[in-house]
């Protein structure tokens, strides 16, 4: 509905089009060939030039925990807390849930969706919302492991935002070790996790 520009009580479509034309000629030059074919299209705004709008935009500006669609890597969520917006391929819970971004980043978690993603040519994973949605996140949470998880992600977070580069394997595996305990794994489990 933004090409309406200044004539929002308007419904004259040639009227809005020729307007558009004004402010990009070039746009409604490439546009206008595509003009009959447009307004067949079911997936269209108010006029046959508009995309639909997204129903969720709103949510994009909101905190949220993204990962990409496909990847070499399993565990490859990050936090969003300044509204970006992904591609078509980009997967997002709106949380800014640090403890819940530590589990999703785990072995354990990494074991998980190792074991039920399929994966593509060249060994990427499909990581789509069926699969995410299928980690099992433990409920009630221990609120004592949950800060510890917390405290844990905002370090490696602020780290990482000082230098990309910077190691933080050792408050990785302290996140490891939380994340066992929160599935009270035995043992022998939590060395099938690591040695895969």
């Amino acid at each position: 509905g933004w090409t309406k520009f200044n004539l929002i009580n308007d419904e004259d479509e040639n009227k809005i089009f020729r307007a558009l034309g004004e402010k990009y000629p070039a746009v409604t030059r490439f546009l206008e060939p595509f003009a009959e074919k447009g307004q067949k299209r079911y997936d269209q705004g108010d006029f046959w030039w508009e995309l639909r709008a997204c129903e969720y935009y709103d949510e994009f500006e909101k905190s949220k925990i993204l990962w990409p669609g496909i990847s070499s890597e399993v565990t490859a969520f990050s936090l969003d807390q300044n509204g970006l917006y992904g591609n078509d391929n980009n997967q997002f819970i709106v949380s800014s849930e640090r403890f819940l971004l530590g589990i999703l980043n785990s072995r354990s978690t990494k074991f998980f969706l190792n074991h039920t993603c399929d994966f593509v040519r060249g060994g990427f994973a499909r990581l789509k919302i069926s699969y995410i949605s299928n980690i099992p996140i433990p409920t009630p949470l221990d609120k004592e492991v949950s800060g510890e998880l917390d405290k844990l992600v905002t370090q490696i977070l602020a780290q990482k935002q000082n230098d990309p580069a910077a190691d933080t394997s050792a408050l990785e595996h302290e996140i490891d070790e939380l994340v066992y305990r929160l599935y009270e794994l035995m043992e022998e489990e939590v060395a099938i996790v690591e040695k895969s």
